[in-house]
């Protein structure tokens, strides 16, 4: 009784109260976290790390985008007249392709 009447009506009822943010303005907030904090991090590694450092974060970033690249590749197949039709929609998808 009285633990319920001190909770806020959202957490209650969430009808009440349905937070408005679309799927760019979500990834528009993640890309601004993750450059944040490269930009913020990237003097303090090239301190501790030398300039090796940069090339080892150069390097990372390489294998991330080719990564991501091989797992958009991974949602298409090619049909009989050579066109490339979806056929997956998760990384789920995607793993039962390959097991």
């Amino acid at each position: 009784g009285e633990v319920v009447a001190e909770l806020p009506k959202r957490i209650i009822n969430p009808e009440v109260h349905k937070p408005k943010i679309t799927a760019w303005d979500a990834g528009w907030n993640v890309t601004t976290v993750i450059q944040g904090m490269f930009v913020l991090s990237l003097p303090y590694s090239v301190v501790h790390g030398g300039y090796w450092s940069i090339l080892a974060i150069i390097f990372v970033a390489y294998v991330c985008a080719y990564t991501s690249k091989v797992l958009v590749q991974c949602l298409y197949e090619e049909n009989e007249k050579g066109e490339r039709i979806r056929v997956r929609d998760s990384y789920v998808e995607i793993a039962q392709a390959v097991w």
